[in-house]
């Protein structure tokens, strides 16, 4: 699997880009207004000139527990408003592919009325067909927060 480019962020809809993790160092405040860091293993504290909103999950060990799906869930609500009040967003993960993938075709569903399908379809339209390669994160997609 070639890698290079999943790191860059991908407009998925107006408003919204999913991508992977950014430079801890970069200020992204021209591009962005918020940024969610879903990577479990990328959580600096800050990111200069952004809103952040923490959700640390894992990719592969995640189990769906009732701390991980809140940790999901607040975070689509946090991208839903912020999209309503017409915010720039950018969702990120390691790679930008599963982790970033699960919130971002929840806030499709939540956010544009999209089918679970047509979120997965968009997702990886914009981001690959290795988007969204986690199943459990496509059931819960189709579930719901």
């Amino acid at each position: 699997m070639n890698l290079s480019g999943y790191y860059t962020p991908s407009k998925v809809m107006h408003n919204l880009w999913q991508g992977g993790k950014p430079d801890p160092n970069e200020d992204l405040s021209q591009e962005f207004d918020l940024v969610v860091l879903a990577a479990e293993e990328f959580q600096p504290e800050h990111l200069p000139g952004v809103r952040v909103v923490h959700a640390p999950i894992a990719d592969q060990k995640f189990e769906g527990t009732p701390r991980e799906r809140r940790l999901v869930c607040d975070a689509v609500s946090e991208v839903v408003k912020a999209l309503k009040r017409g915010r720039r967003v950018l969702v990120t993960c390691h790679l930008g592919l599963n982790r970033s993938g699960l919130i971002v075709g929840l806030v499709l569903k939540q956010a544009f009325g999209m089918t679970a399908d047509e979120a997965i379809t968009r997702i990886r339209h914009a981001r690959g067909p290795f988007a969204l390669s986690n199943q459990m994160f496509e059931w819960i997609i189709e579930e719901d927060c």
